[in-house]
């Protein structure tokens, strides 16, 4: 029975093989693929031959889990492969390396031949399983009977192929075929019955070896000495007995050289000499006479003639083998001299020798090319590996592109490299071209085209390298120009102008941007001196000019010499700091100096870089005199520059800075003066510590100065776009108290960012929320900025909802409507997590990752989109009601829940909220006592309300006991209701009656009698500004979602109540109660808001 594995089933088995048993049945079954596909798929009618199958046990794995295991990959499209179909172009000889899907597409072979050879990957799974699930079912490699068939010589008859085959699996201790264990089974078989036919009739001679009779000449021998009329009796006997040992000998070395050449090799000379042979022996019996020595001579020629051709084979063969070898090893040594290469190939002689010594001379070839090449930058040779061959492009025109001049060196190693790489392993040029076949002229095409690609990008790079060496050598020119006179020290000389414009440099982008820039400091570093020493007062250069034409005396002692040198040494130390500062200068009025003090061949970096006491007791006498000389000048020259410090510079920088403090300080401004300290001692470590220092205090107020600007500006611009309530900005007091420049540079940097943001803000908006369109608006707006947002949570979920939801409705709004919108939020003023108000802020582009990564952040990114959302839904509906009666519609649809709750009228007057709460007090059982009376008339309503506040308690019982809780909730709605603004007219008058007359005798004080009057007042007129902007507010507002059944059930409950007592005569107000009737229910979706942020807490 046939069995196939799952692949995950395959890999739990190949995990327990070692790497020699993978090794084994890849080996033996691609063998068998291979040969199977051989045979079946490719003809002569097809260009490209399969000569290779490779496939990756492994290929699910991760790459961290694979140790040691081959990774195959398609060479056209790069991917990794578990199946790699290795073909060769016939014309060419190229070898592509392909997986099934680019198998058609790169070799024109037929989709349906390409089909079978992919499915050959089922044909890898069945011989494969077979031996898997063998193994994994605990058999081994049969040892035993393999004992037994060498024991009696069983395996005489193998060939070196099978036999290798039996020694691999051996050595692996794996499993065979069940068709080779089957074979070793009847060749033992058979060995033992041979052996028992030899122990019975004794004919040791034909048993002895086992061997494989291919002369047929035992057959008919006995018939062709009896038709020998040559021989007499006694002779035939004679012959008899010689001529079957001559033939067994003749069958053995026929065996024997059949077992060292290929099976093809073996079909060829059995078809040649054999097979004849024995078709003349099946026609012996027609002929009466036949001279049997005749015969067997012929026999005995055979073999000797298949001896000498398998000797000759066999040499070739080694030669094959040794020239294999040797092109291995010459890949292997190139592969060593190019860097990331590196590989190690080993010749395998189970393949086919003149395949692989192909593979590798090709191989060789590339490698020797690469090698040329390896100079130029990966980004050409990217290019280059990326051109495609264009057949279709005119001839003339890829000629032209032909004979580009490119100067290059190793170009042609370039584009035959890139050629080989593409498969293109023959030469063709255009010559001829219409005298050529269609075939011809399309395969010279795609190559001529490739190839005039090639050059066309090689030129193109070698334009870019010429403008590379142009750009540099125009760059040296500048920098030489402004060296020559002045600072001969940094004159470019030719040596090291080739280095500059070395291919090096200019190949390679790094490089060549690296040592431009370099170049260009150097420019910009001569350049500055030049301007500067046009800037330098007359009178330091002339001290200058004076100081370096002084001759100074050198004593000729040594020691006095090194005496001299250490002193020296000091105050050069001393002055290091000013010395690099006026570097230049310094070196120029050096170079000036060399011919008065002797020192033309002396570099000024030579003396700059000063040597310690004991590097300069190692120099000769001469290049002692010259570093003492260039020490001394340079620590005169020095002198001067530090007189010109304190003399000009220094006091310059005091002016600036008292004239910014007299700005800057006011009545509190006192002049600095220069310390006498630095007067006195002039030592150049402090003088620069000391101008560092006036610098930083000049910056400092300059700073300050700055930002007092920057303030009034953001002013400005906070007033016109918020009005004039904006935030106070403290920072001016925040650096009096601490004089950091660090400090006033990051409060500069906030402020101009506020600025900015404000200026865009200002340009976003347009001032749009000022238009008369929004005038009945405006102040809603402003009001629903003033509230507090309340948020549940701040996870992701809740931010994605909400941000959703607003770019949702922002889509209906008009492109007024959003600025509106983003007006009044960059006007809203939200605290962030340390308690600081911010204002001005724009979020709109706040993403789901941004939000994750930013966790102090994300209250305020919350907040800013519940109020996106809350103006968006104000502006939406309030363009959305129009009318007065659709905002009492929009009411009536709010309190009854989307019309759910039923119109069931419970009052027995007009809507008084004194009877309501008698109502629910003496029919709700949570408020009655067990004596209380229960009230008959409205029995099954509360009947209904007690049931559903019976489930809410039921349902609530996980979460604690919540009785108290919906009581409160009750009786806090009771109490809203009991304000006198409530109050309906007609309830107003007669109440304000009855206390007139039961009070008639305290009320002869006037103001007693306008208190009363007061008290019962109800408006006759509503504020419908203030009714609009509930109702829209209450629409808007952003709510948390109630998941909890037994919340949602007391929210409904609420709503039910209001709704059977006062909202369901919305739809036929009179103008007696429609102030009460409309306040108490706006009261209600109040009181509503707060008990569902008072529910989500819970």
């Amino acid at each position: 029975m046939v069995v196939v594995l799952s692949e995950k089933d395959r890999e739990k088995i190949f995990d327990t093989l070692t790497d020699k048993q993978i090794r084994v049945i890849k080996r033996y079954v691609l063998d068998r693929v291979k040969s199977k596909l051989l045979s079946e798929y490719f003809w002569d009618g097809i260009d490209w031959e399969l000569i290779g199958l490779e496939y990756d046990p492994f290929f699910h794995k991760k790459l961290s889990e694979r140790t040691n295991r081959p990774i195959y990959f398609c060479s056209a499209c790069g991917s990794s492969l578990k199946n790699q179909y290795v073909v060769r172009s016939k014309q060419t000889g190229y070898i592509q390396k392909l997986g099934s899907t680019c198998l058609s597409d790169r070799t024109g072979i037929s989709p349906k031949i390409a089909k079978e050879i992919h499915n050959s990957r089922k044909e890898i799974n069945l011989f494969q399983d077979e031996i898997l699930l063998d193994y994994k079912n605990k058999k081994r490699f049969p040892n035993r009977i393999y004992k037994d068939i060498t024991k009696i010589n069983a395996d005489r008859s193998w060939g070196r192929n099978f036999r290798d085959k039996i020694l691999d699996f051996k050595g692996a201790n794996l499993p065979l075929f069940h068709k080779d264990h089957n074979k070793l089974i009847n060749d033992l078989s058979n060995r033992r019955r041979e052996l028992d036919e030899e122990e019975q009739f004794g004919h040791k001679d034909k048993v002895r070896n086992n061997i494989q009779e291919y002369i047929h000449l035992k057959r008919y021998i006995n018939e062709i000495i009896q038709k020998d009329r040559n021989l007499n009796i006694i002779q035939k006997e004679e012959t008899l007995s010689n001529a079957l040992e001559r033939i067994t000998n003749i069958n053995n070395s026929i065996n024997d050289d059949f077992a060292v050449i290929p099976t093809s090799k073996q079909k060829e000379l059995a078809k040649q000499y054999i097979d004849p042979f024995n078709q003349k022996l099946s026609r012996i019996r027609k002929v009466k006479q036949i001279d049997s020595k005749t015969w067997i001579d012929e026999a005995v020629k055979i073999s000797t003639t298949i001896m000498s051709i398998v000797q000759d084979f066999n040499e070739i063969k080694d030669k094959r083998i040794n020239e294999y070898k040797r092109v291995v090893q010459e890949v292997n040594d190139v592969s060593k001299t190019i860097p990331g290469r590196n590989q190690y190939f080993e010749p395998d002689l189970t393949q086919n020798i003149d395949e692989e010594i192909a593979f590798y001379k090709q191989y060789l070839e590339e490698l020797k090319l690469e090698k040329k090449i390896i100079y130029y930058p990966k980004n050409l040779k990217r290019r280059l590996s990326e051109k495609e061959s264009n057949p279709k492009r005119n001839p003339s025109a890829i000629q032209d592109d032909l004979n580009r001049s490119v100067t290059l060196p190793e170009k042609d190693a370039l584009v035959r490299y890139y050629l080989l790489k593409q498969g293109f392993y023959q030469e063709f040029t255009l010559d001829d071209f219409d005298q050529k076949s269609e075939s011809e002229q399309m395969q010279i095409l795609e190559y001529a085209s490739l190839k005039a690609e090639l050059i066309k990008e090689i030129y193109k790079f070698e334009i870019e390298i010429t403008a590379r060496k142009n750009a540099m050598n125009n760059l040296i020119n500048e920098i030489n120009g402004l060296a020559k006179g002045m600072l001969d020290d940094r004159y470019i000389h030719s040596a090291e102008r080739d280095r500059y414009i070395s291919t090096k440099v200019l190949y390679y982008d790094n490089n060549y941007s690296t040592t431009m820039l370099r170049l260009k400091n150097e420019k910009q570093v001569l350049e500055n001196f030049v301007d500067r020493y046009s800037k330098y007062p007359q009178t330091l250069l002339n001290n200058l000019e004076v100081a370096s034409e002084k001759i100074y005396d050198v004593p000729s002692d040594s020691r006095r010499i090194m005496h001299e040198y250490v002193k020296q040494l000091h105050i050069y130390e001393k002055n290091r700091l000013l010395i690099d500062d006026y570097r230049l200068l310094l070196e120029y009025y050096f170079m000036k100096s060399k011919e008065t003090n002797n020192l033309k061949k002396v570099r000024f970096s030579q003396v700059a870089e000063v040597l310690t006491k004991e590097q300069f007791k190692k120099l000769n006498y001469k290049n002692k005199l010259n570093r003492l000389q260039g020490i001394y000048l340079i620590n005169g020259l020095v002198t001067e520059i530090k007189k010109y410090i304190i003399d000009v510079e220094l006091a310059k920088k005091i002016k600036k800075l008292n004239e910014l403090r007299k700005e800057t300080d006011g009545k509190n401004y006192q002049a600095h003066q220069l310390p006498q300290g630095i007067l006195m001692k002039a030592d150049v470590g402090e003088i620069k510590e000391y101008s560092d220092k006036i610098d930083k205090n000049i910056q400092y107020k300059e700073y300050i100065k700055k930002i007092e600007v920057l303030i009034n500006e953001i002013y400005k611009l906070q007033e016109e776009l918020f009005g004039n309530n904006v935030n106070p900005i403290d920072i001016l007091t925040e650096l009096q108290n601490n004089h950091n420049l660090k400090l006033a540079k990051t409060k500069f940097k906030s402020l101009s960012d506020m600025k900015e943001e404000l200026e865009i803000g200002l340009k976003r908006t347009h001032n749009i929320w000022r238009e008369p369109e929004f005038d009945e608006i405006r102040t809603p707006l402003h009001q629903v900025i003033a509230e507090n947002i309340f948020i549940e949570k701040e996870d992701l979920d809740t931010f994605e909802s909400i941000k959703q939801q607003a770019e949702e409705l922002e889509l209906s709004l008009t492109d007024n409507e959003k600025q509106v919108v983003e007006y009044f939020l960059r006007k809203k003023k939200f605290m962030d997590s340390s308690g600081e108000i911010q204002q001005n802020l724009y979020f709109n582009n706040v993403d789901s990752k941004t939000f994750e990564l930013n966790k102090l952040s994300r209250k305020n990114f919350m907040e800013y989109y519940v109020l996106k959302l809350k103006l968006e839904k104000y502006i939406y509906y309030y363009n959305k009601l129009e009318s007065n009666s659709a905002y009492i519609r929009e009411l009536e649809k709010i309190i009854s829940m989307n019309g759910k709750i039923i119109k069931t009228k419970i009052k027995k007057s007009s809507g008084d909220s004194e009877e309501l709460s008698t109502l629910l007090k003496d029919n709700l059982n949570i408020f009655r006592s067990t004596n209380n009376n229960k009230s008959q008339e409205y029995a099954l309503i509360f009947s209904d309300y007690n049931n559903k506040i019976m489930k809410i308690l039921h349902l609530s019982k996980k979460q604690g006991n919540n009785l108290e809780f919906i009581k409160e909730s009750i009786e806090y709605l009771m109490d809203k209701y009991q304000s006198k603004k409530y109050l309906v007219k007609s309830n107003a008058k007669s109440k304000k009656s009855k206390y007139l007359d039961t009070y008639q005798d305290e009320l002869d004080i006037k103001w007693k009698k306008d208190l009363i009057e007061s008290m019962f007042k109800v408006e006759d007129e509503i504020n419908w500004d203030k009714v609009k902007y509930k109702i829209v507010n209450y629409l808007s507002d952003y709510r948390i979602q109630i998941n909890d059944e037994w919340k949602q059930e007391l929210i409904n409950l609420l709503f039910e109540i209001n709704y059977n007592y006062f909202g369901n005569s919305l739809s036929d107000l009179s103008k007696e109660n429609e102030a009460a009737l409309i306040n108490r229910n706006m009261l209600f979706l109040g009181f509503m808001n707060n008990t569902i942020k008072q529910l989500s807490k819970m």
